[in-house]
């Protein structure tokens, strides 16, 4: 019924509707050498994620607090999205959901099915101990997303974010 066992996930797990995964699973672009980074082959690359919004297209955002969750070391940053959007939904008397930017990053491995612009990590460990690629660390694909939504201009209300894992990605 549906392309992968992750759009199935996200389906199934409180994101109801055929296509919905869709909806939430999104891209931002790997950082420029020179950035971050003195040196990438990933120049033009992206990084995977799981978002109530496009960090990079839907803004400006009226977001006030992002919350970011890492994945285990099954990296299925699907079910985390999932877990993530369930709790703000029950919270609501805390802060409105549009006010709250989720987001779950996915560090692929290359036994993940991915896009061919993904970044991926030789090995589905790498990425938790911080372990670069041609370059590039985990550890500085989270910098980029937070310095992405650091941008005070796509992000004029944000005062929080909050980054949180479990597993492999505490």
């Amino acid at each position: 019924e549906y392309e992968s066992e992750e759009e199935d996930n996200v389906n199934k797990n409180t994101l109801r509707g055929p296509g919905l995964s869709l909806k939430y699973l999104r891209r931002f672009q790997v950082p420029e050498p020179g950035e971050y980074l003195s040196d990438s082959v990933y120049k033009g690359s992206t990084m995977t994620y799981y978002g109530s919004a496009d960090i990079e297209k839907d803004v400006p955002s009226t977001a006030k607090i992002a919350l970011i969750m890492l994945h285990g070391a099954r990296r299925d940053a699907d079910l985390y999205f999932c877990h993530l959007k369930e709790q703000v939904a029950d919270r609501q008397r805390y802060a409105a959901p549009e006010k709250v930017l989720l987001i779950a990053p996915k560090f692929s491995s290359s036994e993940d099915s991915s896009a061919a612009s993904d970044v991926t990590w030789s090995s589905k460990e790498e990425w938790a101990s911080g372990k670069g690629v041609a370059g590039m660390t985990s550890y500085d694909m989270l910098d980029h997303l937070i310095n992405l939504l650091g941008n005070r201009s796509n992000f004029p209300d944000l005062t929080e974010i909050v980054l949180m894992g479990h597993s492999a990605g505490a």
